[in-house]
């Protein structure tokens, strides 16, 4: 396991103990659908290692401000801005461990630690939905349709499925 990985599923497992504290005031912020959509961001740094960009909400949908469909993370208190990135099809997403969606952009290589699985599998549908079916929105994910992506050695340690 990459020492990459080991960081982000140690992050996973914090929250998972509930380390983390709602601010005062914000009793909503840990519903069980919060729960569901929370993540915690990184970015790989010059060393190789992960750092930690912040924990928020993702929503995986359809973005006016580029044109399509995306992921954007929120700030889990404040609301601010952590990530909006659009799902292109030639990007090389990977789903490691069930809980933990990577890919590279021209700028940063991207993790997302999910604090449950359920949330981690949405969005990684939603992400095949976009890269398999590119004309459809809503046409379904299946692995039996899915195109034979051969293995591969990635800069994350890892080989992608």
């Amino acid at each position: 396991m990459s020492e990459a990985t080991e960081s982000a599923s140690e992050s996973t497992a914090e929250s998972e103990k509930g380390t983390t504290e709602p601010s005062v005031g914000r009793t909503d912020i840990l519903t069980d659908e919060n729960a569901f959509r929370r993540v915690k961001l990184y970015t790989l740094n010059r060393e190789k290692k992960w750092d930690d960009r912040g924990t928020g909400l993702i929503a995986c949908e359809h973005f006016d401000s580029f044109g399509g469909i995306g992921i954007e993370v929120r700030d889990e208190f404040k609301g601010n801005l952590l990530l909006q990135s659009k799902i292109f099809q030639e990007t090389d997403y990977q789903l490691q461990q069930g809980t933990l969606i990577v890919w590279a952009e021209s700028d940063a290589d991207l993790a997302l630690s999910f604090q449950q699985k359920n949330g981690c599998l949405d969005v990684w549908t939603k992400i095949c939905n976009v890269r398999f079916y590119p004309n459809s929105i809503i046409a379904p994910y299946s692995p039996k349709l899915a195109p034979v992506i051969p293995k591969s050695r990635t800069t994350h340690g890892t080989y992608s499925h």
